[in-house]
């Protein structure tokens, strides 16, 4: 189910179908809600000309980025898994061994064409289940939720149970996702906190806070598909490679001598870090 409580009227966008681009800006957002409370939150805010008007710029920025965030979300959200018309099928560029010997194995001949079709039907049957058509099934829950005033969490929670969203951001809307047993093993628990996941949800970066949800107010869920797993491999050699730009940066800067000479040094470090990427016979572990 998508959000439906948004304003209409809100302009295309050029890149609304970046799934993750659209949930990184909801993050974003989300951040700058916390430090508007933050800021609120000090005791001389009122009293500072200064803080108000960064809590003034800071509103205003959510302002204008809140409407087409939203836009670029429910954008986002419409795209799901390659849709087959009936009648159609999603197969292998090339026959498998098992499609070609489900073919040869069924009566066919060229002059029968109900002999064909049976012999064609059982070489689909035969085909592969396509890997990316399964992992385009996977979803997570995304909850937009408001949590309850700070008055309200007072009169509903035992005060010892009270966290940190009681003093950060009481009646704020947040993205949330899903709070996991590794959540809970991160996380700090007084004795009286409940231990089990399903009490709380957590802030959407893997090292997000939870928050209770008896904290929560509304919540609206939102199932979107599960971004894919980041390919550790590739995301070592590009620091690896971005290490290397910055030692030879360091070495344009300061690594020459009274001679005028640079330190030969940083050229074997350069060599001894990209050695270590995976495209060269590195451990990409």
């Amino acid at each position: 189910m998508q959000p439906n409580h948004e304003p209409a009227g809100v302009p295309a966008l050029p890149a609304a179908n970046d799934l993750r681009g659209a949930l990184a800006e909801l993050v974003a957002l989300q951040d700058l809600t916390q430090q508007m409370a933050r800021l609120a939150a000090d005791p001389g805010f009122l009293a500072s000309d200064e803080k108000l008007a960064q809590h003034d710029r800071m509103s205003t920025e959510y302002s204008n980025r809140r409407q087409a965030a939203w836009s670029a979300a429910r954008a986002a959200l419409q795209l799901s898994a390659p849709v087959v018309p009936p009648g159609y099928a999603l197969v292998p560029g090339k026959a498998t061994r098992a499609m070609q010997d489900a073919w040869d194995g069924a009566p066919s001949s060229e002059d029968s064409d109900a002999e064909f079709q049976g012999a064609y039907a059982a070489m689909l049957a035969a085909a592969p289940t396509p890997p990316a058509a399964l992992d385009l099934q996977a979803s997570v829950n995304i909850h937009s939720v408001k949590l309850k005033t700070r008055k309200e969490m007072e009169a509903t929670i035992p005060r010892e149970r009270l966290g940190w969203w009681h003093d950060v951001c009481p009646g704020q809307q947040m993205m949330l996702r899903d709070a996991t047993e590794a959540d809970l093993a991160r996380c700090m628990l007084r004795n009286k906190d409940s231990a089990k996941p399903e009490d709380y949800l957590c802030e959407l970066p893997a090292d997000g806070s939870l928050v209770s949800k008896a904290a929560l107010k509304h919540c609206r869920t939102i199932r979107v598909p599960a971004a894919p797993a980041l390919d550790q491999q590739a995301v070592r050699d590009a620091a690896l490679e971005e290490a290397a730009a910055a030692a030879r940066l360091v070495s344009d800067r300061y690594g020459y001598g009274y001679s005028g000479h640079e330190v030969d040094a940083v050229d074997e470090a350069i060599a001894a870090i990209r050695a270590l990427k995976s495209t060269n016979g590195g451990d990409a572990k």
